[in-house]
């Protein structure tokens, strides 16, 4: 059991499964957080959390809700998580979803960032409030030094339950930005491949690629990115290692 400000289950399944290990810098569902709506840095870690997470022999399983905290609306800025899943004999494979209410987010993937909104001293510009629904499939397999991770996720940021005044300021992690509501739905689907190979115990070498796609709906554009990577590593001792890697 977990309480207090912990991070989420998908957040943990994706930094398992990703190809190139939830790296930060090449990997694009390792942005602090991809999980819950794709590369929003919110939902890799919440506070007020409860969280269970447990195995019975190769089965793996786990639940989570976050409290709100918003004073006269109990179930805002509230978020519920579950997974299973099964490792055993070199295989894994889960299934996580994952919900939030009523969440601030920042970032283009939310939806169009308006000219202006960039970071201006305090001022982190422009902020979206909106519900979050995600789920995900990833597996993987591992025979000898190498390792094959493949995943599925379908994520949807959708009008907040408790929508907020027009153009409300609030306050982000420290710093001040324009609030606005979600109007229409965004839906997207992203496949993700790849693997690693470990040519010694000292020296690792990662490739996977990333298919991002937004479904076309009202108001809102279809499309979908490419991106790949390659990442090798070598650890030089237990504490410090040297990498380079290419994302295109």
């Amino acid at each position: 059991m977990e309480f207090g400000r912990t991070t989420t289950i998908g957040y943990d399944t994706t930094a398992s499964y990703d190809p190139l290990f939830a790296a930060q810098l090449f990997s694009p569902i390792g942005f602090s957080g991809s999980y819950s709506a794709g590369g929003i840095t919110e939902g890799s870690r919440t506070d007020n959390n409860i969280r269970y997470s447990n195995r019975t022999g190769p089965t793996y399983y786990g639940l989570s809700y976050s409290l709100g905290g918003v004073a006269g609306k109990f179930g805002a800025g509230s978020t519920f998580g579950a997974n299973l899943g099964y490792e055993a004999h070199g295989f894994g494979i889960q299934a996580v979803y994952y919900s939030a209410r009523d969440e601030v987010h920042s970032g283009g993937l939310v939806g169009a960032n308006p000219a202006g909104s960039a970071l201006i001293g305090t001022n982190v510009g422009a902020l979206t409030l909106n519900n979050d629904e995600d789920v995900m499939i990833a597996a993987k397999y591992a025979i000898g030094n190498a390792a094959f991770k493949a995943g599925y996720e379908h994520y949807e940021l959708k009008a907040p339950s408790d929508p907020s005044a027009a153009g409300a300021t609030v306050d982000y992690f420290g710093y001040t930005g324009t609030l606005t509501n979600t109007v229409h739905p965004t839906k997207t689907n992203l496949y993700y491949a790849g693997g690693d190979y470990k040519f010694s115990p000292f020296f690792d070498v990662a490739i996977g690629a990333y298919d991002t796609q937004t479904m076309q709906s009202s108001a809102v554009a279809g499309g979908n990115q490419w991106q790949y990577s390659v990442l090798a590593d070598y650890n030089l001792s237990r504490r410090t290692d040297v990498y380079v890697g290419f994302m295109y």
